[in-house]
């Protein structure tokens, strides 16, 4: 059978998907353009505003934490980090509530791991948060409002003297807080890796072959080992902001004009355990976290302050408790460094900074759950 159409000096005519196999074999080097060339949607851009320039050189340049700082954490036993006075505080299941939020208030504590009395296993955490979602839940903004001496009104409720901690954490908000210990001797790499990994991890308990307790490490502790070796990091320390994947990111907002009780209520139902507060305009004017419940609760009144404006709550707090929490908004913006975001959570005693466009509103935040997955990731 003849063959139809035309040649030319011994070559074949070039079919359009001919000249698009070779356009992607030829952007080989740019994956983006090939995904485009092949119909599919190219990866999105890194952010950046009209006007910042080329940013080609950033997304070329390799930033990464050194092999030696990885192999450091491998070798290193979790059991160098220890907690404050090598002493960790606990609750039992059959404990009442109104001690242990005592006992929480008493000793400047978020939280505590709680222990089952049969058999001795660990159940779980309890924190702050739970005790006072349950109490603004129970009672309703009516009492809490209308009552300076919280401890008059909880005296007077027969159900919340009664209440355990094994009632209370059948409230689902218990499920945030999991138990999953590692033995000792583990490496430190293996500790941060879950508290980077899993969202909802935020401290790891460290027990022996008797499943005793025998340490707690936090975020909090890991992010001051690492400020503490900011220099054998690598070049991670200096990735711009804008770069890392979960740092642009819709942050949820108060405004300091809302009660507080606002604040508290969007970190519940949204899982987080910060928020920033906000001018009317939207500029960045202070935040609010899980751990301002505690500063504000040693005189009790921190129930009815919870239905004051935000910035007023904040005033106080500032006032009252200002070695406990910064004074100012804590903020990077996306050119600043991972190692600027790790100074600013570290030295100022926070979990999480947010980042700000020029004109001071929020366009992301960089907790200290994303700089742990920054520095073990490739």
């Amino acid at each position: 059978m003849a063959e139809t159409g035309t040649r030319s000096q011994g070559t074949k005519r070039k079919s359009p998907e001919m000249a698009k196999d070779k356009a992607i074999a030829k952007e080989e080097q740019n994956p983006k353009s090939a995904k485009a060339l092949r119909g599919q949607p190219a990866e999105a851009a890194p952010i950046v505003e009209a006007g910042e320039g080329d940013i080609a050189p950033m997304l070329q340049h390799q930033y990464k934490t050194t092999p030696e700082f990885l192999a450091s954490l491998i070798s290193t036993s979790c059991d160098q980090l220890r907690v404050p006075q090598n002493t960790v505080f606990c609750a039992e299941r059959t404990d009442k509530i109104v001690d242990v939020f005592k006992g929480l208030v008493k000793h400047n504590f978020l939280s505590v791991p709680v222990l089952q009395k049969t058999g001795h296993k660990w159940y779980g955490f309890i924190d702050m948060a739970d005790i006072v979602a349950y109490v603004v839940e129970t009672l309703g903004a009516d009492k809490l409002q209308r009552s300076e001496d919280f401890w008059a009104l909880f005296d007077k409720e027969e159900a919340f003297r009664r209440t355990t901690v094994r009632d209370l954490m059948k409230h689902p908000l218990s499920r945030r807080n999991p138990f999953n210990p590692v033995m000792t001797g583990f490496s430190l790499f293996h500790v941060v890796e879950c508290l980077a990994r899993d969202a909802e991890l935020h401290r790891v308990p460290v027990i022996d072959e008797q499943r005793q307790l025998m340490n707690l490490i936090t975020q909090s502790q890991v992010a001051s080992f690492l400020y503490g070796n900011l220099e054998k990091i690598g070049d991670k320390v200096n990735k711009p902001l804008r770069l890392c994947p979960y740092a642009i990111k819709p942050v949820h907002t108060v405004l300091e004009s809302q009660p507080a009780i606002d604040a508290f209520t969007l970190m519940t139902r949204q899982n987080v355990s910060g928020v920033a507060v906000l001018s009317d305009t939207g500029a960045l004017q202070g935040a609010l976290s899980v751990r301002d419940l505690k500063a504000a609760a040693p005189d009790a009144t921190l129930f009815w302050r919870l239905y004051q404006p935000t910035g007023t709550f904040i005033g106080k707090l500032n006032s009252e408790y200002g070695d406990k929490r910064p004074k100012h908004p804590q903020y990077c913006t996306a050119d600043d460094t991972i190692g600027v975001a790790l100074t600013r959570l570290v030295e100022n005693k926070i979990h999480r900074v947010f980042i700000v466009d020029d004109r001071s509103q929020p366009i992301g935040v960089f907790s200290i759950k994303d700089l742990l997955l920054e520095i073990i990731s490739p």
